[in-house]
Formats: structure tokens, C-alpha cells, sequence
């Protein structure tokens, strides 16, 4: 769901993410999916601000960005 990213980043606009919003009142799956994603965001920050090694970020930040476009894929990549 790539639209994951504009409405935690507050990109998707007023209309959009008032929209997601209605729908995850009564859908419990989407609300467990963006809170999980919430969550990464937190932890991802966290480890930014704590300093991590250049390459440990970046690699970091490739798996985030595979996670949230393709997380519906990942027990089959493993």
C-alpha cells in the first residue's frame, strides 16, 4: 500500500487522509497495519538519532521502504 507513507508523512493531503481515516474506524486489519507502520517510523527515528553507522542506515532504510511497499510479501521472500 504505497499510500502508507503520504498519510503517515501527512503528504496525502486533508481530503485523503480524512477518507483513510473513516475507513480505519471500522476495519481493525488496516488500523493494526498503519499502526505497525507508526511503529517502525518510531524506531527508525530512534536509531537516527542515536547514530548508527552509515551503512547500517542505509541498509536499514532499503528494508523500510521494501517493507512498506511490498509488506504483504514478506514471509514469502524469506
Amino acid at each position: 500500500m504505497p499510500w502508507i507513507t503520504d498519510f503517515l508523512e501527512g503528504d496525502a493531503g486533508d481530503k485523503v487522509c480524512r477518507r483513510i481515516e473513516r475507513h480505519m474506524i471500522g476495519c481493525e486489519k488496516c488500523r493494526m497495519y498503519v499502526d505497525i507502520h507508526r511503529r517502525v517510523i518510531r524506531i527508525y527515528d530512534t536509531w537516527r538519532d542515536a547514530g548508527i553507522p552509515k551503512g547500517a542506515e542505509i541498509r536499514l532504510k532499503k528494508r523500510l521502504r521494501e517493507e512498506l511497499t511490498h509488506g504483504k510479501q514478506r514471509g514469502k521472500r524469506r
